[in-house]
């Protein structure tokens, strides 16, 4: 077998140190593009290719090493009391040797350019983008975005179009209505809050609906219903004009609104169940709002050292699926 190309051999051809090889290879910044450029131009010509077995040494030799300060990452973020990603991302950091700053809604105000020097200033490089619906500062943020590795966490953010860690929301509605159809269900409703639903979701949640409704026959017209009041009359109407015996909500807010209002025995008269469940009364789905968290931190510490930055000509989305809560608000059904 031939020998395999080493970062010595590259560095030897271009009489420089093996680091700036391996420093050119990742994009380091430090580099003048020229440099990069070469170092990387004579990799592909020696058929250089990375060995997987020092790769994993290397991570090994890392984990084992004790927790040090490696840096500090902010969160761009409306309302640090209602992040729900905030504690998974900040513990997941913490594993990894960095700090999470929260950038709040004031300091978002601020023009892009003295934001930016902002968060030079702290020497801050990577950023979690957790955008609020209502809010019109998160919906798009001006920034010199060059500067920065940048994650998005949901789906919110119109622009910049970063990468994105976020909810399968079309999956788990999809499996959420399967689940109770499997419990033998089958009038199955469709309860939300039109606007902040629909822009967290991108439409996903509902289309994972109508998709798998569409499945169990004969088909019924779709059903759904966008919660736009607290009307005991016409949520019971609804309920029995379409002979529901089960609803799907957005959250758990929702879901105990639906129960209360409908007026009906949960579940013995009605199931019910969340595409959001967070506590052990209200059947559905768990979203892992943690581990998307964690998985946000994931991929910006890879940016980070890869030294990706800047808005991506190609942006990923990451998509994490939920699993099944049983809570106490459905039944199996007897056919």
């Amino acid at each position: 077998m031939d020998r395999r190309i080493t970062l010595q051999d590259i560095a030897k051809r271009l009489g420089i140190h093996f680091t700036t090889v391996s420093r050119g290879l990742r994009n380091d910044r430090r580099l003048t593009p020229e440099t990069i450029s070469a170092i990387q131009t004579t990799a592909r010509e020696m058929g250089y290719e990375p060995d997987p077995n020092a790769r994993a040494m290397a991570v090994y030799r890392q984990a084992i090493r004790p927790v040090t300060l490696h840096g500090t990452l902010a969160m761009l973020t409306a309302d640090a009391t209602e992040n729900i990603y905030l504690e998974g991302a900040r513990n997941r950091a913490h594993e990894l040797g960095y700090q999470i700053d929260v950038i709040l809604h004031r300091e978002l105000a601020l023009t892009g350019s003295r934001l930016t020097q902002v968060l030079k200033s702290r020497g801050i490089s990577g950023l979690l983008v957790f955008p609020i619906a209502m809010s019109p500062i998160l919906k798009r943020l001006q920034l010199d975005w060059s500067q920065f590795s940048a994650v998005s966490l949901g789906n919110t953010l119109l622009w910049p179009p970063l990468h994105r860690v976020a909810i399968n929301h079309f999956r788990n509605a999809k499996f959420l209505t399967r689940k109770l159809a499997s419990l033998g269900y089958r009038r199955i409703g469709f309860y939300i809050n039109e606007q902040p639903a629909t822009l967290q979701s991108d439409h996903g949640w509902r289309g994972g609906y109508l998709v798998e409704m569409e499945r169990w026959g004969p088909p019924p017209a779709p059903l759904y219903r966008i919660k736009n009041h607290y009307s005991k009359t016409a949520i019971r109407k609804w309920i029995q004009t379409e002979r529901l015996d089960a609803v799907i909500a957005d959250f758990d807010y929702a879901a105990e609104n639906l129960a209360y209002l409908a007026g009906l025995k949960v579940p013995e008269e009605l199931g019910v169940a969340s595409l959001a469940s967070s506590c052990e009364l209200i059947s559905g789905i768990d979203q892992h709002y943690n581990r998307i968290g964690a998985m946000s931190v994931d991929f910006l510490i890879h940016l980070l050292q890869t030294n990706q930055r800047g808005v991506p000509d190609f942006p990923q989305r990451l998509l994490l699926e939920g699993s099944w809560f049983p809570g106490q608000t459905v039944r199996r059904i007897k056919r």
